[in-house]
């Protein structure tokens, strides 16, 4: 039957990052053949996250939320000029100077009148409103001083705004416009607070003023029982000043201050970004704008209380802007709001990569920082483990992970099939023999319509589709002749086999090591599914020689700093373990990339290199043994050098094996068609 495909509009409801637990065994097979960690496996996965497959979307990893938040990051660093945030502060200053420079300017006449003149003009020709010659005199003479007096300004804005807060404007423009200036410093310097405070501080009254200096008058109260020990009112101060806070208002006092840190964070780096000479010309000019004793004292303990028992170190940072475009004050608040929660979102993301804790990403930061898909992507990231497990693939057991067997044998089915992939352009045969008969071993995938004389080794799933197939559903199930379908059989011969897998070091220093033990796992793989039959050992050497059973073989990685290549005793283990099997084949497939450069005495390894005489001749007796034994030998050499290919010549000369001289990337086609076609 033709597979059939629906497809419909995307509605929202799909899960874009729909991912079956196959595709993520996959995944993680090749991180968990390298040493067969799962938390580490795992641990991998989250940080690089996974590529769509069949037009899927990517899901995010960790490192990509990262990258993704440093680059916004970056992108308002390289766009704005922090330094212009004084720009609007001087403009505004400096029209207020202009404008009462000029109106003091009017005042001042450029040309003086003839006493004369004045004096030969009819009453009717005088203007009614000329003011007296002496009070001319003495406006000239304010008008001149004060001139003066804004001509001489200090040219930082702190000083400049010092002394025009005693100075008596001439124009009303020109006093209006300072006192916009004065409430903006004022609104500026109480957004080191919080956003609903500095809107309160905009044409304050002498009674807001005052409520404003009580409150945090009781809010430094409250800070100083908690730092005794004591149990602040909180409550009672949320009913008394809530409405300063806004509508989304703290429930405790934890959640109060960390509106506070925010807000003051915003601020100090706002001032650390700036260069010293503009940072305090802005505080001084703050400073100036409040001018009252009592208020900046509070403020000023409030600042103390908090540096003592809420830092700001985790949320003050100077930002290296480097871009043109200007800024004004409330534009950069807003940015430096922008990137202390980038930061934050950035630590947690950190955070959450060292400890392989998803939980410490809070989703809706991190959805605000790089949008919709990077929430989705961690609410994925956060399902997978609990998938895997159900899948019944890995298990959690107490603190730690581990495979099933289930998953083990995944694991070496997907280095199976990538080992296969290499070879998809030869048809392989599984053996020589293919005369069908008694007594045969099953070949599940392989089955054929019954046929008198066949052995009725019955197909179940097959013959009842085939029933639906014809009659439809319903029962009772009508079972014809043709319905049947029987396994086909093949004669095969049985085979007892020990893979020699080097753990040296000299494995790993020449890469060959992952592709050898991958190649392991997937002829363990093959065996244990093909040919069940058959029996399979593995056995790793260095200095020493063990066998690697089960999840072992997985786990297994070269062997530290041991420098030894201990065929000897991996020969003589290898022996032990067919002397098990009397019947069939009996094989050793050596994988190795150097000469014996050690052997036991007395199980004690004695290490040698060069290779010394007596390791080699310990070494080809274990080969004359196993060839006493009818044990074959087969290597899979991984370097040619000239004294590596003559040792090798030596034991096939005394086995009668094979020797195959071969790459890394080449070992698998080699192993497993080898072992495939010649199965005898």
């Amino acid at each position: 039957m033709s597979n059939l495909y629906r497809y419909s509009t995307f509605d929202g409801t799909q899960d874009p990052f729909a991912l079956s637990d196959e595709q993520l065994m996959d995944e993680l097979s090749d991180e968990l053949m390298q040493h067969g960690d799962v938390q580490r496996a795992m641990r991998r996965l989250l940080q690089r996250g996974m590529r769509g497959q069949d037009n899927q979307q990517d899901l995010m990893g960790l490192r990509d939320m990262m990258r993704k938040l440093r680059e916004n990051r970056q992108q308002h660093l390289d766009k704005y000029d922090l330094s212009s945030v004084m720009n609007e502060l001087k403009d505004k200053l400096q029209e207020a100077v202009d404008i009462e420079k000029d109106g003091l300017q009017k005042r001042i006449p450029t040309e003086q009148t003839n006493p004369s003149d004045t004096k030969n003009q009819s009453p009717n020709n005088a203007k009614e409103d000329q003011p007296p010659e002496d009070f001319a005199d003495l406006a000239k003479n304010i008008a001149q001083r004060k001139l003066e007096a804004l001509n001489n300004l200090p040219e930082d804005m702190g000083g400049a705004i010092r002394q025009l807060s005693d100075y008596e404007f001439m124009e009303n423009d020109a006093r209006n416009k300072f006192n916009e200036l004065l409430e903006m410093l004022k609104q500026r310097a109480s957004e080191s607070l919080m956003q609903n405070m500095s809107e309160q501080m905009q044409n304050t009254t002498p009674d807001q003023m005052n409520a404003m200096k009580n409150m945090l008058h009781d809010l430094n109260e409250m800070l100083q029982d908690k730092m005794e020990g004591l149990d602040p009112e909180f409550d009672k101060f949320m009913d008394k000043w809530g409405q300063m806070f806004g509508p989304n208002q703290p429930g405790n006092l934890d959640e109060l201050m960390e509106m506070l840190q925010s807000q003051m964070g915003n601020m100090q780096s706002l001032l650390d970004s700036l260069p010293p000479d503009m940072r305090n010309d802005l505080m001084e000019s703050m400073n100036q704008a409040l001018k009252d004793p009592e208020l900046q004292d509070q403020m000023a303990q409030l600042a103390s209380l908090m540096d003592y028992m809420y830092p700001l170190d985790d949320f003050r940072q100077e930002y290296p802007f480097m871009g043109e475009e200007n800024i004004s004050f409330s534009q950069a608040m807003r940015v430096m709001d922008e990137l202390q929660k980038l930061d934050q979102v950035d630590a947690q993301v950190r955070a959450a990569e060292r400890q392989s804790n998803l939980d410490l990403i809070d989703e809706e930061s991190l959805e605000n920082a790089l949008g919709e898909d990077a929430r989705q992507s961690l609410e994925r990231l956060r399902e997978l483990q609990k998938e895997l497990e159900n899948s019944g693939y890995i298990r959690q057991q107490g603190d730690k992970m581990e495979l099933t067997p289930r998953g083990i044998r995944k694991i070496g089915q997907k280095a199976l099939k990538d080992i296969f992939h290499q070879l998809k352009k030869q048809r392989l045969g599984l053996h020589d023999v293919h005369t069908q008969g008694l007594f045969g071993d099953l070949t599940e995938d392989d089955t054929k319509i019954y046929e008198f004389g066949d052995p009725f080794h019955l197909n179940m799933v097959r013959t009842v589709k085939n029933s639906v197939l014809r009659e439809g559903l319903g029962t009772p199930l009508q079972l014809k002749p043709d319905d049947f379908e029987v396994v086909r059989e093949e004669q095969m011969t049985q085979s007892a086999t020990v893979i020699m897998l080097d753990q040296s070091r000299s494995m790993a220093v020449s890469g060959s090591f992952d592709a050898a033990k991958k190649v392991s796992l997937a002829l363990h793989t093959l065996i244990k599914s093909q040919f069940p039959r058959d029996h399979l050992y593995v056995v790793g050497f260095a200095d020493n020689a063990w066998e690697l059973k089960g999840e072992e073989l997985l786990k297994a990685t070269w062997g530290g700093y041991s420098p030894g290549t201990n065929m000897q005793q991996a020969l003589q283990l290898a022996r032990s373990l067919l002397a098990k099997h009397r019947v069939g084949t009996r094989q050793v497939i050596m994988v190795t990339d150097g000469e014996p450069t050690a052997h036991s005495e007395a199980g004690v390894p004695f290490f040698s290199y060069p290779p010394s005489a007596r390791t080699i001749d310990e070494t080809l007796k274990e080969v004359k043994r196993c060839t006493k034994q009818n044990i074959t030998i087969n290597v899979f050499m991984l370097e040619m050098a000239y004294y590596l290919v003559h040792f090798v010549r030596q034991i096939t000369q005394l086995n009668r094996g094979r020797a195959f001289f071969t790459t890394p990337d080449k070992l698998g086609e080699y192993m497993l068609v080898d072992y495939m076609s010649n199965k005898r």
